[in-house]
């Protein structure tokens, strides 16, 4: 076994070959890299880098796999939990990317931008996973800080759409109710 100045500079070339290796698309050989860093170290980082690894080379159970690892050691570290949900909204896992986006505004500094983005993959998941008043109401909250986002009002339409739908749908083809969004507020019109 080396000893500790060995086991330092092992780990440090072991990562930098496999940024290398990554950089060049050989995420193969990337893999065995940070399998041998994850080896000397197992550190929380090693464990994300390989998880990205091992989605592209579409292992995604060995992925979540490593960021549930990662998670253990550090679990209330809010990139590691927006890492897995984006990983598991590419997979169409809505529910579960949906829990992993709200842990890590739990855990996410209050402060940051990156709330806005966060409450609005939120609103995308709940969208997805059909439950359109939520993922509204979160949108409309939205809007109001961010009246021009085109992202937004796209997922507000498509909300409006889908809830006419299945409005006209239990109704036998009729609308008994239209919902309409009027200057930032849903309004529900019966007919």
């Amino acid at each position: 076994f080396p000893n500790s100045t060995q086991r330092a500079e092992l780990i440090s070339i072991f990562k930098s070959r496999a940024q290398v290796y990554e950089s060049l698309l050989k995420y193969d050989n990337a893999y065995l890299d940070w399998s041998l860093v994850i080896n000397l170290e197992r550190e929380a980082s090693n464990y994300v880098a390989r998880a990205k690894l091992l989605f592209l080379l579409n292992r995604p159970a060995l992925a979540m796999e490593d960021y549930g690892i990662a998670l253990n050691l550090h679990p209330t570290d809010s990139d590691i939990y927006f890492q897995r949900a984006e990983a598991y909204y590419c997979q169409n896992q809505y529910e579960n990317a949906l829990n992993d986006y709200r842990q890590c505004m739990k855990y996410i500094h209050k402060s940051s931008l990156n709330i806005k983005k966060l409450d609005l993959l939120i609103s995308q998941c709940l969208y997805h996973l059909q439950r359109y008043n939520e993922a509204l109401s979160n949108a409309l909250k939205l809007l109001e800080e961010d009246p021009n986002n085109e992202t937004l009002q796209q997922l507000m339409n498509n909300c409006v759409r889908c809830m006419n739908e299945e409005e006209r749908n239990q109704n036998n083809g009729e609308y008994s109710t239209y919902f309409m969004i009027i200057q930032g507020k849903l309004h529900r019109i019966q007919l």
